[in-house]
Protein backbone atom coordinates (compact mmCIF):
# COMPACT_ATOMS: atom_id res chain seq x y z
CA UNK A 1 0.00 0.00 0.00
CA UNK A 2 1.30 3.30 -1.08
CA UNK A 3 1.59 6.89 1.49
CA UNK A 4 -1.41 8.11 -0.83
CA UNK A 5 -3.51 5.06 0.12
CA UNK A 6 -2.79 5.00 4.14
CA UNK A 7 -3.44 9.01 3.51
CA UNK A 8 -6.65 8.09 1.65
CA UNK A 9 -7.92 5.61 4.19
CA UNK A 10 -7.56 7.90 7.11
CA UNK A 11 -9.47 10.89 5.58
CA UNK A 12 -12.26 8.60 4.35
CA UNK A 13 -12.29 7.26 8.18
CA UNK A 14 -12.52 10.53 9.68
CA UNK A 15 -14.79 12.05 6.54
CA UNK A 16 -17.51 8.75 7.74
CA UNK A 17 -17.02 9.66 11.40
CA UNK A 18 -17.68 12.79 11.17
CA UNK A 19 -20.51 11.87 8.73
CA UNK A 20 -22.16 9.78 11.53
CA UNK A 21 -22.12 12.44 13.65
CA UNK A 22 -23.73 14.64 11.21
CA UNK A 23 -26.43 12.28 10.05
CA UNK A 24 -27.17 11.78 14.01
CA UNK A 25 -27.26 15.08 15.02
CA UNK A 26 -29.97 15.74 12.45
CA UNK A 27 -31.99 13.01 13.79
CA UNK A 28 -31.82 14.55 17.11
CA UNK A 29 -32.94 17.92 15.34
CA UNK A 30 -29.62 19.69 15.28
CA UNK A 31 -28.53 21.63 12.32
CA UNK A 32 -24.86 21.84 11.15
CA UNK A 33 -23.20 25.13 10.50
CA UNK A 34 -20.09 23.22 9.42
CA UNK A 35 -18.22 19.90 9.00
CA UNK A 36 -14.82 20.12 9.20
CA UNK A 37 -12.35 16.95 7.82
CA UNK A 38 -8.95 17.13 8.94
CA UNK A 39 -7.05 19.81 10.97
CA UNK A 40 -4.84 22.99 9.32
CA UNK A 41 -4.54 24.94 6.73
CA UNK A 42 -7.70 24.93 4.54
CA UNK A 43 -7.92 23.00 1.27
CA UNK A 44 -11.27 22.73 -0.32
CA UNK A 45 -14.61 24.11 1.19
CA UNK A 46 -17.92 24.44 -0.42
CA UNK A 47 -21.85 24.48 1.08
CA UNK A 48 -24.13 21.50 1.09
CA UNK A 49 -27.55 23.87 1.86
CA UNK A 50 -27.04 25.39 5.23
CA UNK A 51 -23.87 23.62 6.07
CA UNK A 52 -20.51 24.19 4.89
CA UNK A 53 -18.15 21.12 4.34
CA UNK A 54 -14.46 21.93 4.49
CA UNK A 55 -11.33 19.82 3.91
CA UNK A 56 -8.09 20.79 5.53
CA UNK A 57 -4.49 19.58 5.08
CA UNK A 58 -3.65 17.13 8.32
CA UNK A 59 -5.55 14.32 8.17
CA UNK A 60 -5.86 14.51 12.19
CA UNK A 61 -9.22 14.82 12.76
CA UNK A 62 -12.10 16.57 12.74
CA UNK A 63 -15.40 18.38 13.46
CA UNK A 64 -18.88 18.86 13.37
CA UNK A 65 -19.71 22.27 14.49
CA UNK A 66 -23.76 23.00 15.85
CA UNK A 67 -25.40 26.05 15.17
CA UNK A 68 -24.42 28.81 17.59
CA UNK A 69 -26.88 29.25 20.42
CA UNK A 70 -27.63 25.04 19.97
CA UNK A 71 -28.44 23.85 23.53
CA UNK A 72 -28.87 19.93 23.57
CA UNK A 73 -30.74 18.07 26.28
CA UNK A 74 -29.01 15.27 27.23
CA UNK A 75 -30.55 12.77 25.15
CA UNK A 76 -30.25 14.69 22.28
CA UNK A 77 -26.22 15.36 22.89
CA UNK A 78 -25.73 11.70 23.33
CA UNK A 79 -27.52 10.81 20.26
CA UNK A 80 -25.51 13.40 18.73
CA UNK A 81 -21.71 11.86 20.19
CA UNK A 82 -22.81 8.49 19.64
CA UNK A 83 -22.82 9.31 16.03
CA UNK A 84 -19.66 8.69 15.08
CA UNK A 85 -19.09 5.44 17.27
CA UNK A 86 -22.21 4.07 14.63
CA UNK A 87 -20.14 5.86 11.33
CA UNK A 88 -17.35 4.11 12.89
CA UNK A 89 -19.11 0.84 12.97
CA UNK A 90 -20.80 1.35 9.60
CA UNK A 91 -16.99 1.72 8.01
CA UNK A 92 -16.38 -1.49 9.83
CA UNK A 93 -18.34 -3.41 8.77
CA UNK A 94 -18.51 -2.32 4.65
CA UNK A 95 -14.90 -3.18 4.87
CA UNK A 96 -15.45 -6.29 6.13
CA UNK A 97 -17.99 -7.12 3.31
CA UNK A 98 -15.25 -6.24 0.89
CA UNK A 99 -12.92 -7.96 2.01
CA UNK A 100 -15.02 -11.19 2.29
CA UNK A 101 -16.94 -10.53 -0.63
CA UNK A 102 -13.59 -9.92 -2.88
CA UNK A 103 -12.53 -12.61 -5.13
CA UNK A 104 -9.12 -12.40 -4.21
CA UNK A 105 -9.50 -13.70 -0.34
CA UNK A 106 -6.18 -12.59 1.36
CA UNK A 107 -5.11 -15.26 4.37
CA UNK A 108 -2.79 -14.74 6.80
CA UNK A 109 0.89 -14.39 6.80
CA UNK A 110 2.82 -17.89 6.29
CA UNK A 111 5.82 -18.74 7.68
CA UNK A 112 6.09 -16.42 10.96
CA UNK A 113 8.19 -13.45 11.84
CA UNK A 114 11.78 -13.45 10.92
CA UNK A 115 13.83 -11.47 12.98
Amino acid sequence: MTLLGVFVGIVMAIAVHELGHFIFGRMAGVRSERIVIGEGPLLWRTRLGATALELRLLPTGGYVMPEAGTTLSRGRELLFSAGGIFGNLALMIAIAAFHHFSPERVGPPTGGINW
